[in-house]
């Protein structure tokens, strides 16, 4: 399975979206053959990125959503809060500001809960700009300084 992830990354960084795209794919075919979830909840991952470079917001989002499905119960609160991170992005992209917002908070929420200050400020990040984004300038400013203050702890 990491094979298929490895080969994914690689090719991405190489530019070479094909490769990238047909081992993402191939190796969550076979992640969910064998009922895998949190491989194929990465390999989603992958593909989501893959259709985001490519302005397919709409299969990018399908991706992850199905990643926070196979995720939500895996024992592995990083990996939960990360998916509605990258949730809150591919809303962002797509100008759904309403539902990147809320991804964003809850991925806030969660990587609070688990004392997870790296991706507290991360999340931050993303909320702030959304409220950027939908006009809410003071609380984006606040919000990014909060941000910025846990980043330098």
């Amino acid at each position: 399975m990491n094979r298929f992830y490895y080969r994914s990354l690689l090719a991405r960084l190489s530019d070479d979206i094909e490769i990238a795209s047909d081992a993402a794919k191939a190796g969550l075919e076979l992640a969910r053959k064998y009922q895998l979830a949190i491989p194929a909840g990465r390999m989603n991952f992958a593909l989501s990125y893959l259709y985001a470079l490519g302005g397919y917001s709409g299969e990018a989002i399908a991706c992850l959503e199905e990643a926070r499905t196979l995720l939500k119960d895996s024992g592995k609160p990083y990996l939960e809060s990360e998916v509605h991170s990258r949730l809150s992005t591919a809303y962002f992209i797509s100008g759904n500001y309403s539902l990147a917002l809320e991804e964003a908070e809850t991925s806030l929420e969660l990587r609070r809960q688990n004392n997870d200050s790296h991706g507290e400020a991360f999340s931050l990040g993303l909320v702030g700009r959304v409220y950027n984004r939908i006009g809410r300038c003071q609380e984006a400013r606040t919000t990014l300084i909060e941000a910025a203050s846990i980043f330098r702890r």
